[in-house]
């Protein structure tokens, strides 16, 4: 397999639902980047891990037996990357079409940016 320009980190805890409706989008924020997607579940309950081995089996899945936290989670995540970008995002999140191309091609224009931070208020403010 190709290294992927960019990595797609997701940490999850007991939201298999809405993580199942984040990787759903993933594929078309970043539809023309080679990417991988990690997937560090915190000890969930719900069948999250389940879940992530039926519907998305091309995700890579780190499983954790205990809760470590966000940031332990996603120091994983990273650990186990590939890419030359990192894009960390939350279980709750939904990527929209193109929205990961744009990152990334932001990021090959300039060199010298070391950290992105996007979101959008619920509320679309």
């Amino acid at each position: 397999m190709a290294v992927p320009e960019l990595s797609i980190i997701v940490v999850s805890y007991n939201t298999r639902e809405l993580l199942a409706q984040c990787l759903g989008s993933l594929g078309a924020g970043a539809s023309r980047t080679p990417h991988e997607i990690i997937v560090v579940d915190n000890a969930s309950r719900d069948g999250s891990v389940e879940m992530l081995g039926r519907q998305f089996p091309g995700a890579t899945s780190i499983a954790n037996r205990v809760n470590v936290g966000f940031a332990r989670a996603v120091n994983q995540g990273i650990r186990a990357s590939r890419g030359e970008f990192l894009a960390l995002v939350n279980s709750d999140a939904e990527a929209l079409p193109g929205s990961l191309d744009a990152l990334a091609a932001f990021l090959r224009a300039r060199p010298t940016v070391g950290a992105v931070g996007l979101f959008e208020a619920a509320n679309g403010g």
